[in-house]
């Protein structure tokens, strides 16, 4: 009888509120089922040595790389008790063997993520990912794609498609698209212009492995894609819709 109300005062302490319990020896939880804490991605503490190891269930990651939060993607993260919450694969949580470690220089691995969307022009109004605009009277337009980033950004890719075949009522008779920081002489950094009024179905596309436009995280930048139009303004334009693939990684 002792024991067993001893047994229930220490159910009834370990129910009230969180515990912190310290483990040691072999734990056969095999007939049992695990649930880590759940967080969103702002919600996680600050990766410190004092919480090394800790794992949390992140519900809201952007990719699966998760980074940052604010999307419907579920990942386990573990910090690494200094700077990061990383995300936990092939059940090890462990990073592959660096190729790079012979020496003193700072190691580091990154998953390469991509933002992807639809430029598209109806009724005179563009529509893309994060908003709409009205198409310009003047023979070139800038739809901005993707806000702060810095120079710490590499690309592997960046890729644009017309998805749906540019056309006029006949006063242009060409169009081009780029990628790149906003501006006349920097809107095409990233991705050349490219001579749209083609195909349909990204049947016709361009693709390249651009070098970073600025280097250092206190160098912030966004991305455009520029349209530009001869014979007539942008606005002249009755169709169309460009593809955008912009893939790459930051380094530490």
């Amino acid at each position: 009888m002792r024991f067993l109300m001893a047994m229930l005062i220490a159910v009834a302490c370990f129910g009230q509120g969180k515990q912190n319990v310290t483990q040691t020896g072999f734990i056969d939880a095999h007939g049992a089922s695990w649930r880590f804490p759940e967080s969103t991605f702002a919600g996680l503490p600050t990766p410190s040595a004092a919480n090394t190891g800790w794992r949390f269930t992140v519900t809201d990651c952007l990719t699966s790389a998760c980074t940052a939060g604010g999307g419907n993607i579920k990942a386990d993260l573990r910090s690494d008790g200094v700077a990061a919450w990383v995300v936990i694969s092939g059940g090890t949580g462990s990073a592959q063997t660096s190729i790079f470690g012979g020496g003193a220089s700072t190691t580091f691995q990154r998953t390469t993520e991509c933002a992807a969307g639809t430029v598209s022009l109806s009724g005179g109004t563009w529509t893309y990912p994060g908003g709409t605009v009205a198409a310009a009277s003047g023979s070139s337009q800038e739809i901005p794609i993707i806000t702060g980033l810095n120079g710490n950004a590499r690309y592997g890719h960046v890729l644009v498609g017309e998805s749906t075949q540019f056309a006029s009522a006949g006063s242009v008779t060409a169009t081009k698209v780029s990628l790149g920081r906003p501006g006349a002489s920097t809107d095409d950094e990233l991705l050349p212009q490219t001579s749209m009024m083609q195909s349909s179905g990204n049947a016709w596309f361009a693709f390249d492995r651009p070098q970073p436009p600025v280097i250092g995280a206190a160098n912030t930048y966004s991305v455009v894609l520029a349209i530009r139009t001869t014979g007539g303004g942008v606005s002249a334009l009755t169709a169309g819709a460009v593809y955008y693939e912009v893939c790459g990684y930051a380094v530490q």
